[in-house]
């Protein structure tokens, strides 16, 4: 049986070099001025036409910025809620993967990716559906 969930995700996971030099001193000075401030994350889109995205994500920690690949979301369905799920997927990850950054970040990002291809304001995918993408499952297929 298929699902729409994941299709839309073109070349999906693209490890594309992004310029991260401003984010690493954004960090910084963010981490001079609020030095209780111990992660920072932001989502990055880069919007092609209407329906077509680009989707990365970057995390600052501890003078260490870490960052994913890219999504390349081909069609688009509603985007509405994806950054919620994003911030939702960083707590998700931050209390089940407390010792792993990346897993944390990859795991907001695909989240998010999946919400952009799903109607509606919540995202409606499992945490399985989400680690499944993490690792480069983008079939559209349920697997039972």
């Amino acid at each position: 049986r298929d699902t729409d969930r994941s299709r839309g995700l073109g070349d999906v996971y693209k490890r594309q070099p992004l310029d991260l030099s401003g984010f690493k001193v954004f960090g910084q000075k963010v981490s001079e001025q609020a030095p209780r401030c111990q992660k920072m994350f932001l989502e990055l889109r880069n919007t092609i036409t209407s329906n077509h995205n680009l989707l990365a994500a970057i995390l600052y920690s501890k003078g260490t910025l870490r960052h994913t690949g890219i999504y390349d979301i081909v069609h688009e369905v509603d985007r509405v809620g994806a950054g919620d799920e994003f911030v939702g997927g960083m707590i998700y990850g931050l209390l089940t993967y407390p010792d792993n950054d990346q897993k944390t970040l990859e795991f907001a990002l695909a989240a998010s990716a999946l919400k952009n291809t799903i109607y509606g304001d919540f995202n409606q995918v499992t945490v399985e559906e989400v680690e499944e993408l993490m690792q480069g499952n983008t079939s559209g297929r349920v697997v039972r």
